[in-house]
């Protein structure tokens, strides 16, 4: 009989429950150990853990089958849900409590809360076999520790008999009426997120994130995150969502700074989403049509490109903010000169920046040639010396959006952008449609193509294009504001203007960059020539 009682295992009886952090678990078990050796009965786990039972469950009954409970207190401790868990259900159920620091740190307040009647022993020399006898005698004599020599008789309530059946009885009740919210006691934080998401009719779906978001409905957004929903379903809700989103969340401050924890949990600060003007466009399109300054620039800070993707083909927009994205804050009427400000310098930060028109470009367009006086009008007032870049090769000098473009991606942007030829000129025979250009900075990369700006300088459609190159490097296209021509299609219509097709738009040619011939084909008929950076344009064609 005598033996069943000592082996705790048997008699499912314990002197101390001991309550750690998993990342103390070497010293707990340095502690069990001694206060084995003394004699007292200890449950750890995972050790005291019955084969097949509930992690949760077993740890109740531990708790409530050992006499006290001495907590490690370590800076993990103060950190982990499980702990607080522990030490809250033996506080409930009037455990004495014996708190042993084993770091040099206070309790956390959530735990200090449910100790602050006790007074902690010091352990910091991190070997608790030296204090384990005067643990396993105060445990033994139901005394408590105040300093290192004195020990006074634990307080504890005494409740007479008729208000124990008081309280028994109100036990009962809170245990028939909330026994559901008691379940949740025991759970992870990320396993209470996803019950209260689920008492609140949702689950970790890219619908219901999304649905959360069209209203910035912040404590349910909060929950996702701690739930652990998955970068695809939050990209997903972005996708679905993220107009609706920024226009819910302007002056939101809790709202935007959940935005900077999805985008610090995974979500892409390019991705790219449907548009009303262009087929795809990049978030930050999204946020600039919402006018949410703080989005833009918490988009900015996160690594989003200034020069954001736009799918320019026929589209009938003539200042794309893929090329012009200071229009976009510099002419923004519903921003006052502070914000069109902080706006213009975020995207000097990240980057954006506008070469001069080519000087011989008599008919460079008009909408573009706007565009750069302002800009420059702008970056004098302004203090913004980065904005105006030289031209050709000069303008890669900043390396910063190839830079981020190779950390995200398997490709050197910064080698390609390098090697790209500066100048395109037409031979003896070529398209008079496509007189040549001049290629400029690497703007953005997206979708694993890199987006260059060019200048168009001669003929009646001069002005700033596009140039798309794949990752091959060989494949290229050039995108062009320019009037209609044979094979090159017909322009989309404006928005709410279905019945109007105007004329000009993004007009887009295929060619082909054969680098060690230096030449670029078009049409796979004409060839121009393709000049590096240490040649002159005056010296060919």
């Amino acid at each position: 009989m005598n033996a069943t009682i000592n082996n705790a295992k048997n008699a499912r009886q314990y002197t101390v429950f001991v309550s750690h952090a998993s990342a103390d678990s070497n010293t707990a078990a340095e502690f069990v150990d001694a206060i084995e050796r003394k004699g007292l009965t200890a449950w750890i786990a995972p050790r005291d853990i019955s084969p097949g039972r509930e992690y949760a469950e077993e740890i109740i009954k531990g708790i409530d089958q050992s006499k006290c409970f001495v907590l490690l207190v370590s800076e993990a401790s103060n950190l982990s849900s499980h702990v607080r868990r522990e030490v809250e259900r033996a506080a409930s159920k009037s455990k004495p409590i014996y708190p042993v620091r084993i770091e040099d740190v206070p309790p956390s307040p959530k735990l200090e809360y449910f100790i602050s009647m006790h007074q902690s022993l010091d352990a910091l020399d991190g070997v608790l076999t030296t204090h384990a006898e005067r643990i396993a005698a105060a445990i033994a004599s139901d005394e408590e520790w105040v300093d290192n020599r004195v020990l006074t008789r634990r307080r504890r309530w005494r409740i007479g008999a008729g208000l124990s059946s008081v309280l028994l009885a109100v036990a009962i009740f809170v245990s028939v009426v909330f026994a559901p919210d008691m379940r949740t006691l025991f759970m992870n934080d990320r396993e209470r997120a996803v019950a209260e998401l689920a008492k609140r009719g949702s689950s970790l779906t890219s619908e219901d994130v999304a649905r959360a978001m069209a209203s910035a409905n912040v404590v349910d957004l909060n929950l996702f995150l701690e739930a652990g929903i998955g970068v695809g379903a939050l990209t997903d809700g972005f996708i679905q969502a993220g107009r609706s989103f920024f226009d819910r969340s302007q002056g939101n401050q809790e709202a935007i700074r959940w935005f900077k924890d999805a985008i610090a949990a995974g979500v892409d600060p390019n991705l790219t989403v449907e548009s009303e003007h262009y087929v795809r466009e990049g978030l930050i399109s999204s946020a600039f049509a919402s006018g949410n300054t703080a989005a833009i620039l918490a988009l900015l800070e996160a690594g989003a490109s200034p020069h954001t993707y736009q799918d320019l083909h026929l589209s009938p927009y003539a200042i794309p903010r893929i090329l012009f994205p200071y229009t976009y804050a510099l002419s923004n009427d519903h921003w006052s000169e502070d914000q069109q400000a902080e706006v213009a310098r975020g995207l000097a930060a990240a980057g954006a920046a506008l070469v001069p028109p080519e000087e011989d470009a008599f008919s460079f367009e008009y909408h573009h040639i706007e565009q750069y006086k302002q800009l420059v009008e702008a970056s004098e007032r302004l203090n913004l010396s980065s904005a105006i870049l030289p031209a050709g090769c000069a303008a890669r000098s900043s390396t910063s959006i190839c830079e981020k473009a190779t950390a995200e991606t398997s490709k050197d942007w910064c080698a390609l952008a390098e090697k790209m030829p500066e100048y395109i000129v037409p031979g003896d025979s070529y398209d008079h449609r496509m007189t040549g250009f001049t290629i400029h900075q690497l703007l953005t990369v997206s979708q694993g193509k890199g987006y260059f700006l060019t200048t168009t300088p001669q003929g009646w459609d001069g002005g700033y294009a596009l140039l798309e190159v794949a990752a091959n490097e060989q494949d290229w296209s050039i995108y062009r504001y320019m009037s209609p021509g044979a094979g090159l299609g017909h322009c989309k219509p404006f928005i709410n203007q279905e019945d109007y097709r105007p004329d000009d738009c993004w007009r887009r040619f295929s060619m082909r960059w054969e680098p060690d011939r230096s030449v670029v084909r078009l049409s796979d008929y004409y060839d121009y020539t393709a000049l590096a950076c240490s040649q002159d344009s005056t010296s060919d064609g």
